[in-house]
């Protein structure tokens, strides 16, 4: 305690529940066939039928390319006899990503089986982030003070006023994203798919005020 106060560090969190805003759908197909240039055209003519099927529902969506891979698939070691390369398998991912979640069920529908949804991930985006943070800036503020307050009443002292000074922020980050993970390992799956209900969920955001404080 000085003649000027209470000089106290402290702490101030603040929380934001928020809708997610945002979906990313990773999508994949495979080929498998004697040769290496069969397997790889089978995969092709799956992914362009999967990609013509996404873009029918919205060409706004960002459409990328992440993974190309092909490799043999050997025969069963028998009697001593070195394994065989009998087949190829070439693989190719795409991810999907979108601002507007209600098109989810959308894209599945369409999709149909066409290719096998390997995840789907919910969040917020940066523009839902950055309008969230001057709220949670008040809000950390706010319980800084408010502990300024409890603490100086804690010590017996009657304050009349906190003044917060040397502030840093730390945030705000996505502590408890709502996610969804769905798998599909067979085209009969979707034969008679009805369009699924899809729960986009919420993100929690926080953030935290390291300060020293001056109750007077």
């Amino acid at each position: 305690i000085s003649p000027q106060g209470v000089n106290l560090a402290l702490v101030g969190n603040a929380t934001l529940v928020v809708p997610n805003d945002h979906a990313r759908l990773l999508w994949s197909t495979q080929g498998e066939a004697s040769t290496l240039q069969e397997a790889t055209a089978r995969a092709i003519e799956q992914m362009n039928a999967g990609l013509q099927a996404l873009k029918s529902v919205t060409l706004d969506a960002q459409l990328k390319t992440t993974n190309v891979n092909s490799y043999p698939v050997y025969s069963t070691s028998q009697g001593g006899n070195s394994p065989k390369v009998v087949a190829w398998r070439v693989t190719q991912s795409v991810t999907v990503d979108t601002d507007d979640v209600n098109l989810v069920p959308k894209f599945i529908t369409a999709v149909n089986g066409a290719l096998e949804l390997d995840n789907l991930t919910f969040s917020v985006t940066e523009k839902t982030r950055q309008a969230q943070e001057k709220e949670l800036i008040r809000l950390a503020i706010a319980d800084a003070t408010r502990r300024a307050n409890y603490s100086a009443q804690a010590m017996g002292l009657k304050p009349n006023r906190v003044q917060l000074k040397d502030l840093v922020f730390e945030g705000a980050d996505a502590v408890a994203s709502n996610r969804v993970l769905m798998r599909a390992t067979a085209k009969a799956d979707y034969a008679t798919m009805p369009t699924p209900a899809i729960e986009s969920g919420t993100t929690t955001l926080t953030l935290s005020v390291k300060a020293n404080a001056l109750v007077r």
